[in-house]
């Protein structure tokens, strides 16, 4: 289990996950980005399969792969280490 070493993880991290996951809850995904200090939480549309899903999911991922993420309008910032996102399909 690595649960215990999340906090270790120094490099840029993107939590993308699907708003109705039943198998990886999105409550699961929270508390991990709460673990990785930096990083962002992006929720997307549907669930489990949310990258094909919802069309703004794997250019968000491929963004943020390329070092071209975008500040997400709508983020919110918070005082902890991570900043959460949620998207809106269109």
């Amino acid at each position: 289990d690595t649960w215990d070493r999340l906090d270790q993880i120094s490099c840029p991290v993107l939590i993308a996950a699907g708003r109705y996951d039943g198998i990886a809850l999105p409550k699961t995904q929270d508390r991990m980005a709460d673990r990785i200090a930096g990083s962002k939480l992006r929720f997307f549309e549907g669930g489990h399969m949310f990258m094909l899903q919802d069309r703004a999911a794997l250019p968000a991922m491929l963004d943020f792969l390329s070092g071209k993420a975008q500040n997400y309008a709508g983020s919110e910032s918070r005082p902890s280490r991570r900043l959460r996102v949620s998207h809106q399909a269109k």
